[in-house]
């Protein structure tokens, strides 16, 4: 017969259940974005100068770098 507590104290299956319980964990706290609090922020892909449509205006766009100012909120994408 075999023997059901030395399989399930065995360390190959100690491993596969610290394994199946740390996807358990995780899926707890994955978080899924199906509502209207999610916020999506795409930018254009800066090469030189592009030219954006927004509202039925064109502007013209150019990548420079700027300090951050921390009296405004900053948003990490």
């Amino acid at each position: 017969m075999i023997n059901i507590k030395k399989i399930l104290l065995s360390r190959t299956s100690v491993i596969i259940f610290s394994i199946i319980c740390g996807i358990a964990v995780a899926s707890l706290f994955n978080v899924t974005c199906n509502s209207e609090d999610c916020i999506v922020i795409k930018s254009p892909d800066f090469k030189e100068k592009k030219i954006i449509k927004y509202n039925k205006k064109c502007y013209e766009a150019n990548e420079h770098m700027i300090k951050c100012d921390d009296k405004k909120k900053t948003i990490n994408v």
